[in-house]
């Protein structure tokens, strides 16, 4: 028996894993989206489909270089070339531009490798996939679309929201929208909160509560993201991964649960703050 188990660590020990997600030029999830692996050695493939979150999954595979293919129906096809060794945990996501767009699409060889031993790797990856992929929705166009009146005032609350790089609380934006409409009253900025909270246009965010019982909004993009929170010099970062993705969509297959709207925090030390403290602890020793 504990001949058999050390061939099958062995043998998981020799395989890489690969996954990622495909979505539309929107950053929609593209459900149903067949992806393949073409292990280019010896010509071998696996195909595989992207689930309800556009996520694809080849748990094991073997060591050498393949071409990754991602297409779907009225979608352009993409592939990208990369590079898997022994231990590696790949990720490699896909936006499909729509059939018939005229942008040109260039296909480059890719790597993209997150080791298990170096966190460093997969925080720089997945703050670059955060800013590509988790793009905020048009609140103008959604309310537009959903037939909403926008008058002068309202029009610049949601033009401050759109704009603003950090996270806004109801006074912080009160104080931008009346430099732009000095009218403006905070019942009126209370209602437009309000408003596009109902039509799940907008997160409303406590922050880990660094600054009390402060609410801060923002623009819900299409792809959720994690708050990461430090306590020591109150910046906030964002975090996205298609792991994340995994696990919504596992709890809505085990739970059969509806998920509209999901918000996680997590409170610590940005690597900035962490490494200072960890520098003092050092020089005290």
């Amino acid at each position: 028996m504990l001949t058999s188990a050390l061939l099958v660590g062995s043998a998981e020990a020799q395989t890489a894993s690969l996954n990622g997600r495909v979505v539309d030029p929107s950053g929609r999830p593209i459900p149903g989206a067949e992806v393949t692996v073409s292990l280019l050695q010896t010509g071998w493939e696996e195909k595989g489909a992207t689930d309800a979150a556009g996520i694809y999954s080849f748990p094991a595979l073997q060591i050498g270089r393949y071409r990754v293919r991602a297409e779907a129906a009225s979608f352009q096809k993409l592939e990208k070339t990369i590079v898997a060794t022994v231990g590696d945990r790949l990720v490699v996501d896909f936006e499909l531009p729509v059939l018939g767009d005229r942008t040109v699409v260039t296909v480059v060889d890719t790597l993209v490798q997150v080791n298990r031993e170096n966190s460093t790797v997969s925080t720089l990856y997945t703050r670059e996939l955060i800013q590509k992929q988790s793009n905020r929705r048009s609140l103008v166009d959604e309310l537009t679309a959903k037939g909403v009146r926008l008058t002068a005032q309202r029009r610049a609350l949601i033009e401050i929201m759109q704009e603003a790089e950090d996270h806004l609380d109801a006074s912080s934006l009160l104080s931008l929208a009346r430099k732009r409409e000095p009218g403006i009253n905070r019942a009126t900025v209370y209602r437009t909160i309000e408003k596009l909270k109902s039509l799940g246009l907008i997160d409303e965010l406590d922050l880990m509560h660094m600054n009390g019982e402060k609410h801060y909004y923002e623009v819900r993009p299409h792809r959720d993201h994690i708050h990461l929170a430090c306590l020591h010099c109150g910046g906030i970062e964002e975090f996205s991964s298609p792991t994340f993705e995994e696990l919504k969509h596992e709890m809505a297959s085990i739970t059969g649960f509806k998920i509209q709207a999901i918000r996680v925090e997590v409170g610590g030390l940005c690597s900035k703050c962490g490494t200072k403290k960890q520098e003092r602890e050092q020089s005290l020793q």
